[in-house]
């Protein structure tokens, strides 16, 4: 099932997002080249806590920072969220100058479940860029999804307030992370709608949290899980 995912999400994202490129950088550096397996190293590392929110923050940080860092860049891939298996994602692909021989692609992956999320980068040789793409989803979708055992065991039997606070607050950073921007009336319906959701779901859980730490502040495991949430969203 995550192999299948695996292709349907790379092809979604080499179709929609690197596709235009291909032409301007064969222009640049010649035609692209088919290779059978690429030998990628890429860099994982443990990023803190993750919360749905994490893919976004980094995706807009990324865009931001790249063209005051690299202002010759060619971005050649762009992934505010994607999904595969249950393992999230967000990533960037690009060349530092428009000469560059070696594309770069940064990223960050984690899961709700897991609780951890990942950074991720490489650098391949720009006429690879496709399977490079590819052999980073791969390895992203090799991350761990799962929570600790000793979470996964007793995450069903937290108390019921903790099950609910945990539900709200996951649907509230997943829609924080949502884009709204825009002035048409399909994009001003969105808005609309999304500031509805976060009015229904944000509301009162800083204190709801701040509560619960206060509340069960002796059991290490609820703690644990407490501890990968924002103790100051509303208002944000």
């Amino acid at each position: 099932m995550i192999v299948s995912g695996l292709w349907a999400e790379g092809t979604r994202l080499l179709i929609s997002l690197a596709f235009f490129v291909c032409a301007a950088a064969a222009a640049d550096t010649g035609e692209f080249s088919a290779v059978e397996n690429l030998a990628l190293a890429v860099k994982i590392d443990d990023c803190g806590h993750y919360a749905r929110n994490v893919p976004y923050v980094f995706y807009e940080q990324a865009i931001e920072s790249i063209p005051q860092i690299h202002p010759d860049h060619v971005l050649l891939a762009a992934k505010r969220l994607g999904r595969i298996g249950r393992v999230d994602y967000s990533l960037v692909s690009y060349l530092p100058t428009r000469r560059a021989a070696q594309a770069r692609i940064e990223g960050m992956a984690g899961s709700v479940e897991g609780m951890r999320a990942w950074c991720f980068s490489t650098e391949a040789p720009a006429v690879y860029h496709a399977q490079a793409l590819m052999a980073v989803l791969e390895q992203v979708a090799a991350l761990p999804s799962a929570p600790p055992s000793s979470l996964s065991s007793a995450k069903d039997e937290f108390p019921r307030e903790v099950r609910i606070f945990i539900e709200n607050r996951d649907t509230c950073d997943h829609f924080r992370g949502e884009p709204f921007e825009g002035d048409t009336p399909e994009q001003k319906e969105r808005r609309a709608f999304i500031l509805g959701q976060l009015q229904q779901y944000c509301t009162g859980t800083d204190k709801r949290l701040a509560g619960l730490r206060q509340k069960y502040r002796h059991r290490r495991e609820i703690m644990e899980l407490l501890s990968r949430y924002e103790g100051h969203v509303e208002g944000d």
